[in-house]
């Protein structure tokens, strides 16, 4: 009687966590980004396989060999009988390569993007890069049919909504760190990746990623994140200021660093 207890609650349980993952479905597989990864990126995008590869730079043709998905999570609430949600998106490369030949990078690099939609309509887009983000409104940023497009840069790997070529003098920029600030990163076109979605919780709890935090053990959740950072960015090695206020490139009405994305489902706009 008891195994047939437990059995039967986890059926409702499994059927239950089912359920809630195609209510979102929709929204998550229309919304997706699209993502442009330059050819000449040295770390691509890898499966984080249970941490198992950390530290790995994976090759681009190591990469196109290979289904790398994105993880999803997502927040919801009803306001004023309309169904807002914020989907956000994580990606991960086994390692960050320097930005100049005197930084080292990291292992374990999670990058994301965070769509907000009203009523299955997008109605935002946030940027993450670095320790910051910015956010735009959906009508002014490029898209693929409804999918927000993604430029991701060379170094860093941080998501943009627009492209920047390489410095002409490219080798000199890279020794002495000006690909290093924040909005200098190369980015784009590159080759397109339009990854399949699988959700967060498919990355284990207990999986360990030495050189950045399990994402689904940070903190804040990105509902509690901020719209942007007046101190985005770092200064690497004393020597390069590559911190910046990401809130001017946001619209005016969300130039306030402390709002939430959360507090994008407030606003009286929709």
């Amino acid at each position: 009687m008891k195994l047939h207890f437990y059995v039967s609650l986890i059926c409702v349980v499994v059927g239950l966590a089912g359920q809630i993952e195609n209510a979102y479905a929709d929204d998550v597989n229309d919304f997706k980004p699209v993502y442009k990864l330059r050819t000449d990126n040295e770390c691509w995008p890898t499966n984080p396989a249970n941490g198992t590869n950390s530290g790995e730079c994976v090759t681009r043709s190591e990469y196109q060999t290979t289904t790398v998905p994105v993880f999803w999570e997502a927040y919801e609430e009803d306001v004023n009988g309309k169904t807002h949600k914020l989907i956000t998106y994580w990606n991960y490369y086994g390692d960050q390569n320097g930005c100049t030949t005197w930084d080292s990078g990291h292992a374990d690099d999670w990058e994301a993007i965070t769509v907000h939609v009203v009523n299955h309509e997008l109605e935002h887009v946030t940027y993450w890069q670095h320790n910051g983000r910015y956010t735009k409104a959906a009508e002014t940023v490029e898209k693929d049919g409804e999918h927000p497009v993604v430029y991701v840069g060379k170094y860093s790997h941080g998501n943009y909504h627009d492209q920047r070529s390489r410095a002409s003098a490219d080798s000199w920029t890279f020794l002495t760190g000006g690909y290093c600030y924040y909005w200098k990163d190369p980015r784009g076109p590159g080759e397109t990746w339009s990854p399949v979605a699988q959700h967060l919780d498919s990355v284990g709890f207990d999986d360990v990623f030495p050189g950045s935090t399990n994402p689904n053990l940070r903190s804040e959740r990105p509902h509690q994140r901020t719209v942007c950072r007046e101190d985005g960015g770092q200064v690497l090695a004393g020597i390069i200021d590559g911190t910046e206020n990401t809130c001017d490139r946001n619209p005016n009405y969300l130039q306030d660093e402390t709002m939430t994305l959360q507090s994008l489902f407030y606003l009286d706009i929709y």
